[in-house]
């Protein structure tokens, strides 16, 4: 609701900014109501999930009772595997998921004849897409599938879709609308963050490769596969994802080839093209997924939806064959509803529950300390002029943003450095040399001394996990061993906040073992109970100078 309204969506790792801001335009109502109150993002995501949901229980009940559990399944499962985070957690990794759902099952009901629904696809496309790039390559293909059958229909029957200008009229306007954002940022900063995207694809980068693509996918097919309970192996330090061997892929190959079986004795229509779509995205998700930079699970979410939606299309050709070969039929249609219904509900419960009882692990992290931080912020003098934040040191889970954000809600005019403008917007950036009131804000203890000796430097907010004598104890060990790192090995990264950087350095020349034992123990300590040892520094303008390389 601002002329500096976003033209972009989140900020990607590469450089680059994801295509279109609906995320952001989609929860700015609920956050304008609520005068921008931190909760209402959260509730936002949530929301905008829900109507993905309903939407996809509207669509496919009007198909009928299958489609209705079909799409019922492949949302319970993929939800089971993704925990109360996809809800819990607004980001842009978790809201197209649902919508990914309605875009697959809006590709069948293309494919099977109706035309009309390429105006729905063109919805939940834009808002899939525009919010993650990663589903790109999915959604192009979808869209040529449907176009397919499409065509073959239209020459088998020598009737074409019915009213089919008046759907590609209503599809050019939904994707003209959707898309003038990111298009408008194109014509105001050329080449903008398209061109940034284009050029980041067409300069090449570094991939995950077709192999490991192949193993990261048949981790979904292990023995108790996410997406019925079992869990996303990911490995601690680096949050890749964990392959698996790629002889799990003989699990799904069986599975198509059984429901492959079974749709050539229904010789149903449905049937058929619902497992070829599912068997092509499959395919499609291990090409996108070997395109990938790198192997980080969150990048390539969607894949317990193809899973989940594979099965469930496999289930649903097999059923059609039992169903219709079955004495009482009936009767195992009703059985086999209820058993369906009962998965549904059950993981349903499970996913309320955890919603319910389980903190979000990145959103509630630092709520505490922020809290706190802001606390002393309403007690110190209002800024006159702007404020510059600077994270120094390790900025996860982030309480620099956290600053940032609440001075903008006390209505501070507070600024980011310029390299951080495609994540808080343009119009919060200043120069690096601007002479100005700039706030230190750093998550590792260990950095605070050195802060406090820039010029004229104040300290506004600090906290710490330990008691006054530890806090002293181990703010004295930090300084020694990292004087005598500096001594012996200039230039060298230091973490001596972290148990294992400490760990590293057994046996450091001219560091007591003694030493290196007891601030492994307090890092420890501090860390315990996931508070943080941090602060914010206040150096006033016209001694900004002095802190520059900080």
């Amino acid at each position: 609701f601002t002329v500096n309204s976003p033209l972009t969506g989140l900020y990607s790792r590469p450089g680059w900014n994801h295509p279109g801001p609906i995320m952001f335009w989609a929860m700015a109502p609920l956050s304008w109501a609520t005068g921008h109150a931190p909760w209402a993002t959260r509730i936002g995501g949530a929301v905008m999930q829900a109507v993905a949901l309903a939407w996809l229980g509207v669509a496919t009940a009007r198909r009928g009772i299958r489609w209705l559990l079909a799409a019922g399944l492949v949302c319970s499962c993929t939800y089971l595997a993704s925990d109360q985070w996809l809800f819990r957690e607004p980001w842009n990794l978790h809201i197209p998921v649902p919508f990914f759902i309605v875009f697959l099952f809006l590709t069948v009901f293309v494919a099977r004849g109706e035309s009309r629904q390429l105006v729905g696809m063109s919805i939940a496309a834009t808002i899939v897409v525009s919010t993650h790039l990663g589903y790109a390559p999915l959604v192009i293909v979808g869209f040529a599938y449907a176009a397919m059958w499409m065509v073959i229909d239209a020459r088998r029957t020598g009737v074409g879709p019915p009213r089919f200008r008046r759907t590609v009229g209503w599809c050019a306007l939904v994707w003209g609308v959707t898309w003038a954002a990111p298009v408008l940022d194109l014509v105001l900063h050329w080449s903008g963050n398209l061109g940034k995207i284009v050029s980041y694809f067409a300069a090449g980068h570094a991939s995950v490769g077709l192999g490991d693509a192949v193993r990261f996918t048949a981790d979904e097919f292990r023995w108790v596969p996410p997406w019925i309970g079992g869990a996303h192996r990911i490995e601690f330090f680096t949050g890749h994802a964990v392959p698996a061997s790629p002889a799990w892929l003989m699990v799904p190959l069986v599975m198509v080839v059984v429901a492959t079986v079974a749709v050539r004795s229904s010789r149903d229509r449905d049937d058929a093209r619902l497992l070829g779509l599912a068997v092509l995205m499959v395919v499609v998700g291990v090409l996108a997924i070997s395109g990938a930079d790198e192997p980080r699970a969150y990048t390539f979410q969607w894949r317990a939806v193809l899973a989940a939606f594979l099965a469930t299309a496999c289930l649903s050709s097999v059923v059609t064959v039992v169903l219709r070969r079955a004495r009482r039929a009936g009767t195992a249609r009703r059985a086999m509803a209820l058993v369906t219904v009962a998965a549904i509900a059950g993981s349903t419960i499970a996913m309320t529950v955890a919603v319910v009882r389980g903190p979000s692990q990145f959103l509630a992290y630092r709520e505490p300390d922020l809290q706190s931080v802001v606390s002393r912020i309403d007690r110190w003098p209002r800024p006159r002029g702007p404020v510059r934040v600077r994270a120094v040191g390790s900025s996860l889970p982030s309480l620099s943003d956290g600053v940032v954000n609440e001075l903008d809600r006390r209505g501070v005019d507070v600024r980011v450095d310029p390299e951080l403008g495609r994540i808080f917007g343009a119009d919060r950036t200043i120069a690096r040399s601007a002479d100005v009131e700039t706030w230190f804000v750093t998550e590792d203890g260990s950095r605070i001394p050195e802060l406090l000796a820039l010029p004229g430097a104040r300290l506004l907010a600090a906290r710490t996990p330990l008691s006054p004598g530890r806090e002293r104890e181990l703010a004295d060990l930090q300084a020694r061993i990292g004087k005598r790192l500096a001594a012996t090995a200039p230039g060298r990264t230091l973490d001596l906040d972290s148990t294992l950087f400490v760990s590293l350095l057994t046996g450091t020349s001219g560091i007591p073992a003694r030493d290196l034992h007891r601030l492994r123990a307090l890092d420890a300590a501090a860390q315990r109970d996931r508070r943080c040892r941090c602060a914010v520094v206040v150096v006033p303008p016209r001694r900004v100078a002095a802190a520059r390389g900080t």
